[in-house]
């Protein structure tokens, strides 16, 4: 199976469209329960791959994939949440020191 097949299949694209709410769901998860999580999602992947007539090869490489992209969207959404609150405690002390609102020794 190539980059080219899995593009092409219209199965695998609509399990792509729906990253976004398997995503979402997984990050009301608790951080500790995660990786069962992906495991879980793995699998289910892996089911639905078989059911759509793929060989035990091609399947597999069908679900690591979507978990692929599972684990990179985690890791970007936990990175822009963790920069944004960065920019807001910045800009929460720039308003404060712009303000004059502290004490001087």
């Amino acid at each position: 199976m190539t980059l080219d097949d899995l593009e092409s299949d219209e199965v695998f694209s609509a399990a792509v469209m729906g990253l976004p709410k398997i995503l979402e769901l997984i990050a009301a998860i608790p951080e500790e329960k995660r990786s069962l999580a992906f495991e879980a999602a793995q699998q289910s992947y892996l089911r639905t791959a078989q059911t759509a007539g793929y060989d035990e090869s091609d399947a597999e490489q069908w679900a690591s994939a979507l978990v692929s992209l599972l684990e990179i969207a985690a890791i970007t959404s936990e990175l822009a949440i963790a920069k944004t609150a960065e920019i807001n405690k910045t800009k929460r002390i720039s308003t404060y020191l712009r303000l004059g609102n502290f004490q001087n020794p």
